[in-house]
């Protein structure tokens, strides 16, 4: 039986791209080096904002802790600028909050900027746990952190239970094919079926993850070979 529904944020809540794009780039500006387009932030995002400056700084990697500090003491106050819903989110947690589920955020995103974002976007939704990332802790990938909130939660999560009992619908780390992120989507439309405004919704969802699998494909023809070398980089450096 599903208790509870854990989500990211960025990408999958709320659009977040273009305001953590800006930030970035005035970081990496104020430090003679480069930015980069909004598009390839999709590439560069997902592991907290430590290793986004990592990536974002190319090969200064002497400079990535003083962007890191520059960036974040910006982006904190610039969260709204031009992030915004997903169309049919806010309506889809409402209708999981009507039908007895519990909701979550887990995000790689500081914790206080996570909370800000919520607060801001979502003030009538009736999260039980908000959690962005804090010190000690490491991020998603990691399961630690998803762990903490069904502890929160009051969930006991017995060895051997997987993602059907709390489903996490962490859409930003979508695969180009997109199969996984579609399959939990679809198991939210088949188990709570009975209730039609929320199948709408889900199915909605649905097609926007669809879509976003596309625009993922079409996206690596020109910036997954950037993000490749990127990535080699960082093992080279380590």
């Amino acid at each position: 039986m599903i208790q509870a529904v854990l989500f990211d944020l960025d990408g999958t809540l709320t659009n977040t791209i273009d305001d953590i794009a800006t930030a970035m780039n005035r970081a990496l500006k104020m430090h003679g080096l480069p930015g980069w387009e909004t598009k390839e932030y999709c590439y560069l995002v997902g592991n907290g904002a430590k290793i986004l400056a990592q990536r974002a700084v190319r090969d200064r990697q002497d400079l990535a802790d003083a962007v890191q500090a520059e960036y974040q003491a910006y982006y904190e106050k610039h969260t709204q600028v031009k992030t915004q819903p997903y169309d049919g989110i806010p309506e889809l947690l409402h209708a999981l909050a009507e039908r007895g589920l519990k909701l979550a955020v887990l995000s790689n995103k500081p914790d206080a900027d996570t909370k800000n974002v919520i607060s801001h976007f979502f003030p009538d939704v009736p999260f039980s746990v908000v959690r962005g990332q804090v010190e000690g802790v490491p991020v998603k990938p990691d399961k630690t952190g998803a762990l903490l909130v069904a502890e929160q939660l009051g969930i006991a999560l017995q060895r051997g239970q997987r993602r059907a009992q709390l489903v996490r619908s962490v859409l930003r780390e979508l695969p180009l094919p997109g199969e996984r992120v579609l399959d939990a989507v679809e198991h939210v439309v088949q188990r709570l079926s009975q209730q039609p405004q929320l199948v709408v919704l889900a199915r909605k969802l649905h097609a926007r993850v669809q879509r976003a699998a596309v625009d993922r494909a079409r996206l690596a023809d020109d910036g997954g070979k950037r993000r490749e070398h990127l990535l080699r980089g960082e093992l080279s450096n380590a």
